[in-house]
């Protein structure tokens, strides 16, 4: 299972955006001279926005991501996109029921604008815990990475690696074998408390039909810096929190 690659990453990511807008450019610049990480990239919201107006409306209620901005931070040196996208736009009415082609259009031209210039696009089903299986829509692009869903929390532990484990073989059932997929934990997949919330106990190690050996899996982890860990500060606690709260759920 690889992990090690995408913790670095993130982190590179968060220090970086943390930083004030010269230094975060200075450092894409940097890194793209002389590059250590596997994933250097940013979360660009938006598809998922206006959760209480549904489908609601494009422009209004919900946006894609800018394709001009996906395009100068390729060019400082990201190579990584998640795009949180909500399932019950995609497929509205019902799980499992017809796909919006509207939507799934958007979907799609955003996803293959990002890996059409090399970078790889996350796709993000931001619904806290529903997971649904579209993933035929990007089985033969090998830039693409699933992630099983968002943010599972107050829920048990113990029904964590079911879910996973049920959107993992959806994703290879239908066709897409070659691609990474990230796997999340409860606790809205908190690094500080990966371990005491008990994500560490539980077995969340799934099984991949495409690749037995968990090469293709990566545990994503969310970590804000801030001093209650909400994201909503732009005061950074100090310039080694990042690996502080890594520490334990990593080691």
């Amino acid at each position: 299972m690889k992990f090690l690659n995408f913790r670095l990453g993130a982190e590179a990511a968060v220090s970086a955006l943390a930083a004030p807008a010269g230094d975060a450019l200075t450092t894409f610049r940097t890194q793209k001279r002389a590059p250590k990480f596997q994933f250097v990239g940013i979360n660009e919201d938006g598809a998922e926005f206006g959760k209480d107006t549904l489908p609601g409306q494009l422009g209004r209620y919900y946006i894609w991501p800018s394709k001009y901005s996906i395009d100068t931070l390729i060019g400082r040196g990201m190579n990584i996109f998640r795009i949180p996208f909500m399932i019950y736009r995609l497929v509205p009415n019902r799980l499992n029921g017809p796909i919006d082609s509207t939507y799934a259009q958007g979907l799609i031209d955003i996803v293959n604008h990002i890996t059409s210039k090399g970078a790889y696009a996350v796709l993000d089903p931001h619904n806290f815990g529903v997971v649904d299986d579209r993933s035929q829509l990007f089985a033969d692009n090998d830039k693409v990475i699933f992630n099983t869903n968002n943010e599972y929390h107050d829920m048990d532990n113990q029904l964590v690696l079911p879910l996973n484990q049920a959107a993992i073989d959806g994703i290879r059932a239908a066709g897409a074998t070659l691609q990474l997929i990230f796997v999340e934990g409860n606790s809205w997949t908190g690094a500080w408390t990966w371990v005491s919330t008990g994500n560490g106990a539980t077995p969340l190690n799934p099984n991949d039909p495409a690749a037995p050996d968990g090469s293709k899996i990566i545990y994503e982890m969310h970590q804000y810096l801030d001093t209650d860990v909400s994201g909503t500060s732009d005061n950074c606690v100090s310039s080694t929190i990042g690996e502080q709260r890594l520490r334990e759920a990593t080691s």
